[in-house]
């Protein structure tokens, strides 16, 4: 979840920015999932999973370091993957069949 997490903080964090500069922000229909992640509250949540999570990882001997390591880089890979899966062709395929 830490993955997650902090890349929805950065996206939504960056998207208000651009779109309160933009002085557009409200016209965006992603809007409220912008609101929802560029919060403090969820910005303060992301801070306090990761502070946990290396509190956990600096008191972790070697075996289990390295398995939160693995862990940690399987979540990584998985957020990646996400996004990779998304193919805007095949978006705009499923579209039009409708």
């Amino acid at each position: 979840m830490i993955p997650c997490m902090r890349l929805y903080a950065y996206l939504g964090q960056t998207l208000a920015a651009n779109a309160s500069a933009a002085g557009n922000r409200r016209l965006n229909p992603y809007d409220h999932w912008i609101s929802t992640y560029a919060d403090d509250g969820f910005e303060g949540l992301a801070a306090t999973l990761e502070a946990l999570f290396d509190r956990h990882v600096s008191r972790a001997d070697g075996p289990s370091f390295h398995r939160l390591r693995e862990l940690y880089v399987r979540a990584m890979e998985l957020e990646l993957a996400f996004f990779d899966g998304w193919n805007p062709r095949q978006q705009s395929l499923a579209h039009e069949e409708l």
